[in-house]
């Protein structure tokens, strides 16, 4: 029987490395990282904003 696991992720040393420049940054709110987020995301979906909550 085939399974599904639970718990395991795929994290790779650039994720990493950006989880860490964020951490490292000490700001958990708004920064350049939810900027760049907002900006990519609203081309994405051809809108003029992009807002994360």
């Amino acid at each position: 029987m085939n399974k599904i696991g639970v718990g395991y992720a795929l994290i790779t040393d650039l994720e990493k490395k950006y989880v860490n420049m964020a951490l490292d940054s000490g700001r958990l709110s708004p920064g350049p990282f939810v900027q760049k987020f907002e900006k990519k995301f609203a081309e994405m979906h051809k809108q003029k904003y992009g807002i994360c909550l």
